[in-house]
């Protein structure tokens, strides 16, 4: 009759067989199973979940057959009253029936510890939304991971950024996550490397030495070296979750545009937040380049030598050139686009002092524009905050820098 009633409701043969044969349904009788399989069933039904949900809860958490209706729903009324809506914590029930199973007097106590912690009732709130499992945890066992941070030198302020982030990492152990991080001393990371790269990507502290590894390899067989990639790494630790074919589009996508893969290669290791952009936003970036009166192979050439000219602002881009431009400097940063990074505050500063004590400035001698402060003193004496002072730059709309 059990069986049956398994059946017509849509599991297989196989699920009934791992359903029957799990602890909980292995020591009570078919006609009991029965009775709570109607109970239950009908009880989430009602709550709008699907027979795969009702398979899912059923499958992972046989036991909560046995529980109480009422018990279930005071969980849930606990949550809502806690300030999370009602269908969130449906939700996070579907992703972890585990948490029909937690007590009603730990609830209140698990709260409490994170409360106490540090985190926030929105912390909280997320918490259980993005990782549900983290609240069919003991307070004890918060407090293993809380400790196995620490000992590794990450303050309160850190753990409670990293959680708040990544809240699933908070479902390893604290051995788990000690392990995770040291994997990655193998590599020359120091320690407080690691606890950077983690505070910036906290998902790091998934992946496994095999993992880790098949990464590090899949970037070298496209290209980087591995003391480029390890250096990528430091600075973005993300690009440890890209697949393959992502990176493969990005490099084609550039390539596309005229670059070569050297030099794809080449910027994406210097200036590696390039693999994170969008074909939309870099081909808007081009063509304002373009628009200035750069020719596309010229905007290549300078993105090459200084990838990070793409960041700029278009309006400070402009505002640079429109000012090179009155100048004839236009064409001197085809060649050196790294000059582009001095503020034109200080550019028209110096350049005002040049003219008003008839010192030639134009493109055959534009390095005397961008010498360093040091030899500028040197030779004139004068500070560069002195030649703010005296010349300031005006803005159109009249805003003295």
């Amino acid at each position: 009759m059990l069986e049956k009633e398994l059946l017509d409701f849509g599991f297989t043969q196989e699920e009934i067989d791992k359903f029957l044969n799990s602890h909980f349904c292995s020591t009570h009788n078919h006609r009991y199973l029965l009775i709570k399989f109607k109970i239950l069933s009908k009880w989430l039904s009602d709550l709008n979940f699907s027979i795969d949900n009702i398979k899912y809860v059923m499958l992972s958490v046989p036991r909560t057959l046995g529980y109480n209706i009422e018990i279930l729903n005071k969980k849930i009324n606990y949550f809502v009253d806690y300030g999370i809506d009602r269908q969130s914590v449906l939700n996070s029930i579907k992703k972890q029936p585990s948490l029909l199973g937690v007590s009603m007097e730990s609830l209140p106590e698990k709260i409490s510890f994170f409360e106490s912690y540090g985190f926030t009732k929105t912390n909280i709130i997320y918490m259980l939304k993005k990782a549900p499992s983290i609240f069919t945890y003991s307070t004890d066992g918060f407090s293993e991971r809380l400790e196995k941070l620490t000992l590794y030198g990450f303050d309160k302020k850190d753990i409670i950024k990293m959680i708040r982030t990544e809240p699933r990492v908070f479902c390893a152990s604290g051995e788990k996550l000690y392990e995770k991080m040291e994997n990655y001393l193998v590599y020359g990371y120091t320690k407080e490397e690691i606890k950077k790269m983690v505070s910036i990507f906290p998902q790091m502290l998934y992946y496994s030495s095999d993992y880790i590894e098949m990464k590090i390899n899949t970037y070298i067989s496209l290209g980087y070296k591995k003391a480029d990639l390890l250096k990528m790494i430091k600075r973005f630790p993300g690009i440890l979750s890209f697949k393959e074919d992502f990176v493969r589009d990005k490099i084609s996508y550039y390539m596309s545009l005229g670059y070569k893969k050297e030099d794809v290669i080449k910027i994406t290791s210097v200036h590696t937040r390039l693999l994170y952009y969008s074909p939309d936003y870099y081909n808007k970036r081009i063509n304002f380049l373009i628009s200035l009166g750069y020719k596309r192979e010229e905007v290549i050439s300078m993105t090459v030598s200084m990838p990070s000219i793409i960041e700029f602002s278009f309006e400070t881009m402009k505002e640079k050139i429109d000012f090179y431009n009155s100048i004839g400097f236009h064409d001197v940063f085809v060649n050196y686009p790294k000059n582009l990074m001095q503020s034109i505050s200080l550019s028209y500063a110096r350049y005002m002092f040049y003219t008003e004590n008839n010192v030639e400035i134009d493109a055959n001698n534009f390095r005397k524009l961008f010498i360093g402060s040091k030899r500028i003193f040197d030779i004139y004496g004068v500070t560069n905050n002195d030649l703010l002072k005296k010349y300031p730059y005006i803005r159109e709309k009249g805003i003295e820098r």
